[in-house]
């Protein structure tokens, strides 16, 4: 089975640890906002993609995150 999937004593879902962490800001040393270096691919049949499209519109990177639906 892969690690992607992984079930606990009771057979409970158990999702890894994300390896993702970082955040995108101006106050970040490494990850600042800059237009054309990051990319949002997006498919509306996934309930998480439009988590996604909020944030991105929420926190104001439209202009400076692309998005391909």
């Amino acid at each position: 089975m892969s690690k992607q999937w992984a079930s606990g004593t009771n057979g409970a879902f158990k999702r890894q640890v994300s390896s993702f962490r970082e955040t995108i800001s101006k106050q970040h040393p490494i990850y600042k906002p800059a237009k054309g270096r990051y990319w949002l691919y997006v498919s509306l049949a996934c309930p998480w993609a439009h988590r996604t499209l909020i944030t991105r519109a929420l926190k104001g990177l439209t202009s400076v995150i692309g998005c391909s639906v």
